[in-house]
């Protein structure tokens, strides 16, 4: 089956049950000592009892077990549960590499902290390039230095002002490969929907568009082909 020929509704159910894999890495990630100053894992599992759930793990998760991508950017790591959800249900890991871009807050993430949780979870390790600074002049850097690099899979859930966020989606929507995911959180809760937009208004029918406006929000879109 290919997951980018799927309808609105028919994708809405195939996340959804994506939702008790996203659910044990944040039981798995929430039980270590190291974790204790992240409020993400609890607070996606008491979520997760209080009726409807859909997050962006479970997107993300989703498009790991499906399409496996294995050229991937991450504009806000954190502590690398996103990718953790991402890289998680993969048979093997032979071709994949992570750019993750983070401004590394110690309290909640550093690249010392994601692949600490990355070995926990039986991930390996050197997947991995990390790149730390502000996204608005680490990201065009490294897309400078790394000319015609494309990526399967791009998150965008950084800084959550309207400037940072705008820009982040500029800097890297010519660099979505054909087929390819790019995810953008907190639509609601940030009020980033203008930005979100923005983006689709950029750039046409280059994408299909999707959103789900429950609780922070999320969008994501898929390259067309050709």
């Amino acid at each position: 089956m290919d997951i980018r020929m799927l309808g609105r509704d028919e994708m809405i159910r195939e996340i959804g049950k994506r939702k008790e894999p996203a659910l044990d890495i944040a039981r798995a990630l929430k039980r270590r000592p190291s974790n204790l100053t992240d409020y993400y894992y609890r607070e996606l599992l008491k979520l997760s009892e209080k009726g409807y759930f859909f997050e962006m793990w479970m997107v993300i998760n989703w498009i790991g077990a499906e399409a496996a991508p294995t050229r991937i950017l991450e504009i806000g790591t954190r502590g690398g549960g996103s990718l953790i959800a991402m890289l998680k249900p993969y048979k093997d890991y032979a071709g994949v590499k992570a750019v993750c871009f983070d401004i590394w807050e110690e309290i909640v993430g550093s690249p010392r902290k994601v692949l600490s949780n990355m070995k926990y979870m039986g991930i390996p390790r050197d997947v991995v390039v990390f790149r730390s600074e502000d996204s608005k002049e680490t990201v065009p850097k490294y897309l400078s230095e790394h000319t015609g690099e494309m990526f399967d899979y791009v998150l965008v859930d950084g800084g959550h002002d309207h400037k940072t966020a705008d820009t982040d989606l500029r800097n890297v929507e010519e660099r979505v490969a054909p087929g390819g995911f790019l995810v953008f959180d907190d639509l609601v809760s940030y009020s980033l929907l203008a930005e979100w937009e923005s983006f689709k208004k950029r750039n046409g029918d280059k994408f299909l568009y999707f959103e789900v406006m429950h609780r922070k929000g999320i969008a994501w879109a898929i390259r067309r082909e050709g």
